[in-house]
């Protein structure tokens, strides 16, 4: 037992240590320096200790695979603070593993019958975890990027998943105010809900819950971005929550602001557009004729011409969802479009009319 502890701490050693510092509070960190000038000396020690073990027929094997792989993948990663010389002790341990085990570390979870890889699986969550904390973890960069990689290729690998064992970092990503972080705890998130079909409904809810409140317009957007892709794999099943039409109309109602358009407008009528592929059913003229209104309104203010072209094109999809009688009291009241003094406009609107058909 103290033979594997001091082989996961030679392991821990190679590891980059807790920054003194969030990574985003100053360029240059000296805990990378001290990594990389030591990782000659603990990474001997490491082929040491490994060396003088049947790895294999070891009680807790799961427990130091599942270093190996964190430490694989720190190395491996494209970072800043990865040169050459990690990566050639990546490769090296790589190497060395499958020679012991017959298994290489970057493709062990995917499907291996030699090991246990969901407590292997399971273990490196909780190592990634245990540091990856609301406090800490931006002082655990390497171990960001080592989640994220677990995170991205859930898919493949050969295991269960359980939403609170994988959720939490994706979701403190998601949450923080550096915009890299956010995007990255997105893919992570995205990636994990494919594995977790039945847990889409509880986070689009969610989403659309944050969407209703969310006040800083780039986060919103992102959530824009997030409620699109979950709307992409729960398809039908999306039209249950009403609330999405009235956060679409409210979204697009503040584009009108030249500002605000700039960061929303096109993820609200994408998010739109994916929506209406299997929302299009429960869409009705009588009660949902707001989000007509509201895209002319946008399409008026509009000085991108393929926004313009995008929002036309939406505005002839819910007009022809329409019933012709309908459809006529919509063309009707177009009639007076000519006393609107815009040109573009006008001409927009006629454009628009040519596509109804009664």
């Amino acid at each position: 037992m103290k033979y594997i502890l001091k082989l996961l701490d030679s392991i821990n050693q190679c590891l980059i240590p807790k920054l003194a510092k969030n990574f985003d509070e100053r360029e240059n960190h000296p805990e990378f320096e001290i990594r990389n000038n030591t990782l000659d000396q603990n990474f001997k020690s490491l082929e040491q200790y490994l060396g003088d073990l049947d790895l294999p027929n070891t009680k807790g094997t799961a427990t130091i695979i599942a270093a190996l792989i964190i430490l694989y993948k720190e190395l491996d990663c494209e970072c800043p603070w990865n040169g050459e010389k990690s990566k050639e002790y990546s490769k090296k341990l790589n190497i060395y593993f499958e020679l012991v085990c017959g298994s290489r570390l970057d493709t062990i979870l995917h499907e291996n019958k030699n090991f246990n890889i969901q407590e292997i699986f399971n273990i490196c969550l909780e190592n990634l975890h245990s540091k990856l904390t609301y406090e800490n973890f931006k002082k655990y960069p390497g171990q960001v990027e080592v989640y994220c990689w677990l995170a991205k290729d859930l898919r493949r690998f050969q295991v269960k998943v359980k939403p609170a064992q994988v959720f939490p970092a994706a979701l403190l990503l998601i949450e923080d105010y550096i915009n890299i972080n956010t995007s990255k705890g997105l893919i992570c998130c995205l990636s994990i809900l494919r594995c977790l079909t039945q847990k889409l409904q509880e986070m689009y809810t969610g989403i659309l819950d944050q969407l209703m409140t969310e006040s800083n317009l780039y986060r919103k957007g992102e959530c824009l971005s997030f409620a699109k892709s979950i709307i992409e794999m729960h398809k039908v099943n999306c039209i249950s929550e009403n609330t999405f039409k009235v956060i679409i109309c409210d979204c697009l109602d503040i584009c009108t602001n030249e500002v605000v358009a700039d960061i929303l407008l096109n993820k609200t009528l994408e998010c739109l557009d994916e929506w209406i592929q299997y929302g299009w059913c429960v869409w009705r003229f009588s009660t949902d004729y707001r989000m007509i209104s509201i895209l002319f309104k946008v399409l008026y203010v509009c000085k991108d011409n393929s926004t313009a072209l995008y929002i036309q094109k939406l505005i002839v999809t819910f007009i022809t969802l329409c019933k012709p009688e309908e459809k006529k009291q919509i063309l009707k009241s177009l009639e007076n479009v000519n006393k609107i003094s815009s040109v573009n406009f006008r001409n927009q609107v006629e454009a628009i009319k040519k596509e109804i058909n009664i």
